[in-house]
């Protein structure tokens, strides 16, 4: 017979890694000290309007193409903090070769060596996700109803 887990008053397993709390405190400390410059690649317009709403004191630049996004980042940039969608075109478990996927703009972070308070990888896709942790390790894995 298996014992089921105690859990705290969120359901969350007693003892068990609070991802949640520990993506908001890195990044949350940050946002409540400095106006932060912000780069999001997203395409769905009901993820903007959460970013819209919980990160409105910062100064947001959204793209839903990777080209943009790399467009940005040369003519824009520096930013503070960057997340990256993997699946773009209102497509879902995109493959990362598809030229206008998160993946394709984090090889172009890696490639160019560009630096950034943190990127937040917010994709649902786990293969996606996988590719970009890949080529930019110290990125965190944050899916996106984790993040606030």
């Amino acid at each position: 017979m298996v014992k089921k887990q105690e859990r705290d008053k969120r359901g969350t397993r007693k003892g068990a890694f609070q991802f949640r709390d520990s993506i908001y405190k890195c990044i949350i400390k940050s946002l409540k000290e400095n106006t932060l410059k912000i780069l999001i690649l997203e395409d769905s317009h009901a993820r903007i309007q959460t970013f819209k709403q919980k990160l409105k004191d910062h100064d947001l630049f959204f793209y839903d193409q990777v080209k943009d996004a790399i467009a940005a980042l040369t003519l824009l940039g520096p930013f503070d903090i960057v997340f990256l969608d993997h699946d773009l075109d209102d497509q879902v478990f995109v493959n990362s070769e598809d030229e206008n996927t998160g993946y394709q703009l984090a090889k172009y972070i890696a490639r160019n060596q560009l630096k950034f308070d943190q990127i937040i990888l917010h994709s649902m896709n786990p293969a996606g996700v996988k590719n970009m942790k890949n080529v930019l390790p110290d990125a965190i894995i944050a899916p996106f109803p984790t993040l606030f």
